[in-house]
């Protein structure tokens, strides 16, 4: 109460002049956002000067995919989708980019669009907002987990939480859940609002303001596996999580479901790939879902014609393999790019 008194006194303190120069500050401030996202300007700004930190995965994604619209696209552009465990699957695009292009005698480009907690419906969003292909590949790194995750989680999706973008077919499949979706803001500006609060205060915290930030691919890189305290924290979130499951699985198969067509329709194969589990989570957590989970992503693909590859039990990696439930140690990865280099060599028509 007394801040407000006292900034309501400086304000009648104030010149009227400085004032109405504040007020239009803020309007011109405003107006040149607004112009920055609408126009897609602020997409040429390097993606280091965007991210608010450099684990920021959330802002790196979102500069590639709209970024990814120009006219010198490779041939098989081929785009990973997915949670964190997705994100930490690989060493590098670059990796994997080099070992397909070898493998197949032409240029393929590889883009890692995994990010943490990824939802099936902001994986829809991230698809929506890409380029059209023809011949190009969408891989979506599956776990049990994504079919427990809630109407919420696909609402804040629609509404960009963290990916402020349009996507026209996740408002068509909530609609299906939705008698109302809920209103959106037509100035770019208060869709990135949650965006815009974490890279200023990130900033402002490291004192960083122009200082262009180093991407980090792997958050869990030279990390040793998690001791068993915090394991078993990770765990009980998990299972808390879990027991949404059986509710939430038929809207998440329908978002998963709608990614598919829409992706189809974009011009794009899409393969789905069963990434690596933590066997001790398995056994303790996901042992009563995983065949339900199986028994209906398989009937997704078949009615959809596309394939579904679980390289969870094709490498059947022991625990020591995994930082925690999902993410692996250093000398895990080579092991998880590898077969995901051979399983989508194969799909893309080789042996």
């Amino acid at each position: 109460m007394l801040a407000l008194k006292s900034l309501g006194a400086g304000l009648r303190g104030s010149s009227m002049f400085v004032l109405a120069g504040g007020v239009l500050t803020a309007v011109l401030m405003m107006a040149a956002l607004e112009y920055a996202f609408a126009s897609g300007r602020v997409w040429q700004v390097p993606v280091g000067f965007a991210l608010h930190n450099p684990a920021d995965d959330w802002t790196q994604v979102l500069w590639t995919v709209k970024g990814s619209g120009g006219d010198s696209r490779p041939r098989h552009p081929i785009y990973l989708l997915g949670g964190s465990s997705s994100r930490e699957a690989v060493d590098s695009n670059q990796s994997v980019s080099e070992a397909l292009s070898g493998l197949t005698g032409s240029v393929v480009r590889f883009v890692n669009l995994g990010t943490r907690n990824q939802t099936l419906a902001e994986s829809l969003v991230l698809l929506d907002n890409l380029p059209d292909s023809r011949g190009g590949t969408i891989v979506v790194g599956m776990q049990p987990m994504f079919l427990a995750d809630s109407l919420q989680d696909g609402i804040d999706a629609f509404t960009g939480l963290r990916y402020p973008l349009d996507s026209p077919s996740l408002a068509e499949a909530l609609g299906v859940w939705l008698p109302v979706l809920p209103a959106q803001s037509s100035l770019h500006v208060q869709r990135f609002r949650s965006w815009m609060a974490n890279y200023l205060k990130s900033r402002v915290k490291r004192r960083s303001w122009f200082k262009s930030l180093p991407y980090t691919s792997h958050i869990y890189a030279h990390r040793a596996p998690l001791g068993t305290a915090r394991l078993n924290q990770r765990f009980r979130n998990i299972g808390n999580h879990m027991r949404g499951y059986y509710n939430n699985e038929a809207l998440n198969l329908g978002l998963l479901n709608a990614l598919v067509s829409r992706a189809k329709h974009k011009g794009y194969r899409v393969l789905l790939v069963g990434l690596p589990r933590n066997p001790r989570i398995e056994r303790m957590l996901l042992q009563s879902f995983v065949p339900h989970y199986h028994q209906h992503v398989i009937e997704l693909a078949d009615a959809q014609d596309i394939e579904f590859v679980d390289l969870n039990a094709e490498l059947s990696l022991p625990k020591q393999a995994f930082f925690d439930h999902i993410h692996l140690v250093d000398s895990s990865r080579p092991l998880l790019e590898h077969a995901l280099v051979r399983v989508i060599h194969r799909h893309l028509g080789g042996e």
